[in-house]
């Protein structure tokens, strides 16, 4: 469901089953249909109330975190990054049968883009060589704490997608890594950061329009 969300202006009014078949990670859609826009979409999807709030609760500390350290716009870009790519690493991965939906694994790609991030940004540089060894040390105890958490919890139930669980932390620690190591020598500006959160709206609001 979309919660209160699917009762604003501007959004069609239609019953939550008509969602979940727009923007799920249908795999077999995905990949005969080519419909890749769901691997974002999909993230926007929740099962039911119990689900959202799961993943508000568990996501909320990680995800500010993250945007404390890099700031709200590339926060949630590379969130969406990760999410996405987890997702396309699940459709491959799975069968054409295989249906998903949930922000968890954007979720738990939150963890590796903080570990990744960490784990990089310090990493290689001649004046502060001590620095960035710290800084990789806690990125991987950051991303082995994010193992453990889904081992624990992404796991359990029989509804739960522990691929894409797997998938969007891996993805998570490769886009965060890639982003520690570009802003080694030069951070966003805010005015690139505030663009970069304006394109992962932009880039939803697309999928979605590719969707519907």
């Amino acid at each position: 469901h979309w919660g209160f969300l699917a009762h604003l202006p501007g959004l069609p009014d239609l019953p939550s089953e008509e969602w979940s078949r727009l923007g799920s990670l249908d795999v077999f859609r995905v990949k005969t249909f080519g419909e890749w826009y769901r691997c974002v979409t999909a993230l926007t999807l929740h099962a039911d109330s119990q689900h959202l709030f799961g993943n508000v609760l568990f996501g909320a500390p990680f995800l500010i975190l993250l945007c404390r350290r890099v700031g709200l716009g590339l926060g949630l870009f590379l969130i969406l990054l990760a999410g996405s790519f987890g997702n396309a690493l699940n459709a491959w991965y799975r069968p054409a049968g295989h249906i998903s939906l949930g922000f968890s694994t954007a979720l738990f790609g939150t963890v590796g883009v903080l570990s990744g991030f960490m784990a990089l940004q310090g990493w290689g540089s001649r004046t502060q060589s001590d620095t960035g060894k710290l800084s990789w040390r806690r990125g991987i105890l950051l991303l082995a704490a994010g193992t453990g958490i889904l081992a624990m919890l992404g796991t359990e139930g029989d509804k739960t997608d522990y691929a894409a669980h797997l998938f969007g932390l891996l993805s998570g620690f490769i886009v965060g890594g890639a982003a520690g190591w570009i802003s080694r020598r030069t951070a966003p500006s805010p005015v690139i950061n505030t663009l970069l959160g304006l394109s992962a709206a932009g880039l939803v609001v697309l999928c979605w329009k590719l969707a519907y």
